[in-house]
């Protein structure tokens, strides 16, 4: 986060926790439920529905640049396989919206001159290439690295997101030096106990004792020697270290966040979508704003945490975010 996006944010954000002003700063936006992968913890193929037409995601945009939304995290399934990706982030950079872009980097090398103007691309890594291939199929560890490459190369920043699960606890240290030898920033968060977009048990939800010794791992190099390589705070790293237990978090969504659904529905979050209201039919002020005030007690998404955290203005969260370029 550059100095003045950072300012711009803090004062957004004192706005909306005393006076209840509400501004959509941080948006997450699935502009697709269409994969080209089938992840073992993820069911979004079951998702079925049509994306947005390019025309109402150019509106939208725009709205929400003039509403005062500074950063967008295009997500998916996989938000490549959308012909127009590079008209949508084009109009972001013209309302002066950050830009990140998550990708599983299968087709990102072909896709790369469609992508170029984002500020942020985030490549899911699980650990080695036989952990990772086991997760995501034959052959994507290599098309990651292949995207790493190309990223690097264009001096484009790049974030590593690690969903910490029972095949890859162990594996703390390989992530870390694969961040560093792409110069990259490196994410974690636990897989769910329940498939993504689904209600079946998870398979890779790790066991909670590993689990926690991964997190102390984190933690240790976070106040070490990965100080800004891990983008986490270490405030929502001890959140994190609470999961899978019930632990109360005041939720940003509705303040100064929200998830926009490939439907265009506006939602508090991926795991809390239930409750949404379509933007097309209500108006998009209208339908953030109508968003419900809750008190989380399982959030356990890394970026979402660190939204929650920085929205109850955790001055340690704060700092970490001014000096750690890569979490928002």
């Amino acid at each position: 986060m550059n100095l003045k996006n950072a300012c711009g944010s803090v004062l957004a954000l004192c706005k909306a926790k005393f006076f209840g002003i509400k501004v959509p700063l941080f948006v997450g936006w699935a502009l697709t439920a269409r994969c080209n992968l089938n992840c073992k913890y993820c069911s979004i193929r079951k998702i079925s529905g049509r994306d947005l037409e390019k025309h109402v995601i150019l509106r939208m945009i725009n709205e929400l640049g003039n509403l005062g939304t500074r950063f967008i995290s295009f997500t998916g399934g996989e938000p490549l396989l959308r012909d127009d990706i590079h008209e949508i982030i084009d109009c972001c950079k013209k309302k002066f919206i950050n830009v990140s872009v998550n990708s599983n980097g299968w087709i990102l090398k072909e896709k790369f001159d469609a992508i170029k103007n984002a500020d942020l691309i985030i490549l899911s890594l699980d650990g080695p290439k036989a952990v990772h291939d086991h997760i995501r199929g034959e052959g994507s560890y290599d098309r990651v690295m292949e995207a790493a490459e190309t990223i690097r190369a264009h001096g484009i920043r790049l974030n590593f997101a690690v969903s910490l699960s029972n095949l890859n606890l162990g594996h703390i240290v390989f992530l870390t030096a694969q961040a560093k030898r792409f110069d990259a920033t490196l994410t974690f968060q636990p897989v769910a106990l329940h498939m993504l977009y689904g209600n079946e048990e998870n398979l890779l939800a790790p066991p909670e004792e590993r689990y926690k010794e991964a997190i102390k791992e984190i933690i240790s190099l976070k106040k070490g020697a990965g100080k800004t390589t891990i983008t986490s705070s270490i405030t929502a790293l001890n959140h994190l270290y609470r999961w899978p237990h019930d632990r109360k978090i005041r939720c940003a969504s509705g303040f100064i966040s929200c998830r926009i659904k490939s439907d265009g529905d506006i939602c508090l979050c991926n795991r809390n979508d239930k409750v949404c209201f379509n933007a097309q039919k209500i108006g998009l002020k209208e339908a953030f704003c109508a968003l419900p005030d809750i008190m989380c007690t399982k959030c356990w998404c890394a970026q979402r945490v660190e939204l929650n955290l920085l929205y109850d203005l955790k001055y340690e969260v704060i700092f970490n975010n001014l000096f750690c370029k890569d979490i928002l």
